[in-house]
């Protein structure tokens, strides 16, 4: 990769980063802005809402929405489900992962 590679690389992030911040500071997101907003795929967004596994949506004249604290709760109710930050995945052999908390004294 190249200097000027790198710095639009870097300047794509940063926008990226900037439109995420501003969609979590709206008090509802729309269908569209929600895949964004906890940056996944809107094919993943779409398989989760049919299996019923997301936050609680709403719908205006037919369009979706989800409260922004709504989803934020939704997010912050997965991480307790599935470890919260300072939670180390180490792989055993070539078995699926497993949440293991880092051993007193050992840095983060």
């Amino acid at each position: 990769m190249t200097l000027r590679e790198a710095i639009e690389h870097e300047q794509l992030e940063l926008l990226r980063a900037q439109r995420v911040a501003a969609l979590w500071s709206l008090p509802i997101l729309g269908n569209r802005d929600i895949p964004a907003a906890l940056d996944i795929s809107a094919s993943s967004w779409e398989r989760l809402k049919s299996t019923g596994g997301g936050p609680a949506l709403f719908t205006i004249e037919g369009r979706v929405f989800v409260l922004t604290s709504a989803l934020r709760a939704w997010v912050e109710a997965q991480g307790a489900q599935h470890g919260r930050p300072g939670v180390q995945r180490q792989r055993r052999g070539s078995g699926p992962y497993t949440l293991q908390a880092p051993a007193r004294g050992d840095p983060q």
